[in-house]
């Protein structure tokens, strides 16, 4: 019996295949082959060039671009639709990164809906697309999106395992661990990653009585949360200098700390302490 998630992906192959930007680059005989291998479970992913371009507005500090081979992009195109379809209506709304419909208009308008703050935290996981652990994002979309689709899955992980080649001509994923960042579907990628993570936030920002401890945004590994003036006595915060990295400027009601490389991090030194009654 086919995967589903396969014979789902063949029909957006298809699709793509009549749109003039790939017509001028493929036959149909190219699209049929690519169909017949992806069906037979024989299509290999060529190895991907890697290339650093400068980061803006960060002199000396670049980004690591993957550039895959012209016919696997065209697998990708049709792959980053299907996960668009299979994930997008789980995800978070409160996460805007690479979503359609969805961008910085969409952030910040979900911003401007929060009531007066005592604070904000801006915050950002380092190196994030480099630090994710295959196995880990493996198992998220065998046990969270694709139960019954496991072959694609299966695809997505002979993708996460394709040699990356620098410009130095080295192999550079020898470690086993990120994602190509760069690669169509790399965004996509990082959102089913991080879905438990906002679901745990989606917990957090409640208290008990139901009422709201902080409010939040993402966008792709950028987060922004902000805790609403408190009444009296209702809940202590932190000192900032004990979890963050304060902005020389202290009239400024900003503060920014970079996060621990594993998403999956202790987000509670982050966050108000609840004063229970009598204490």
């Amino acid at each position: 019996m086919k995967d589903p998630g396969i014979m789902d992906l063949c029909q957006y192959v298809r699709l793509l295949g009549k749109r003039k930007a790939y017509t001028k680059l493929f036959s149909e005989a190219d699209v049929d082959r690519m169909l017949g291998e992806l069906e037979r479970g024989t299509y290999r992913f060529s190895s991907m060039s890697r290339f650093d371009v400068p980061k803006p507005n960060k002199p000396g500090q670049v980004r690591p671009i993957t550039k895959p081979a012209d016919e696997d992009r065209f697998v990708f195109g049709a792959l980053l639709e299907l996960l668009h379809e299979y994930g997008d209506s789980k995800f978070s709304e409160h996460s805007h990164g690479f979503r359609p419909g969805r961008g910085a208009g969409s952030f910040f308008r979900e911003v401007n809906e929060w009531p007066p703050l005592d604070r904000a935290i801006q915050c950002d996981f380092v190196k994030c697309f480099e630090r994710i652990d295959p196995p880990l994002l493996l198992s998220f979309l065998r046990t969270d999106f694709f139960p019954d689709r496991l072959t694609l899955v299966d695809l997505i992980e002979q993708i996460l395992k394709v040699p990356i080649i620098d410009s130095n001509v080295k192999t550079c994923n020898v470690e086993g661990l990120g994602i190509p960042q760069g690669c169509p579907i790399s965004p996509i990628l990082l959102n089913l990653f991080l879905h438990r993570f906002d679901q745990m936030l989606g917990k957090l920002q409640y208290l008990s009585t139901g009422e709201r401890f902080f409010y939040w945004v993402r966008y792709a590994d950028d987060l922004l949360f902000g805790f609403p003036k408190k009444k009296e006595g209702a809940w202590t915060y932190p000192k900032p200098e004990n979890v963050l990295y304060p902005r020389k400027d202290e009239s400024r009601p900003f503060t920014h700390t970079k996060m621990p490389s594993c998403p999956m991090c202790r987000l509670i030194e982050l966050l108000p302490v609840q004063t229970l009654p009598g204490r």
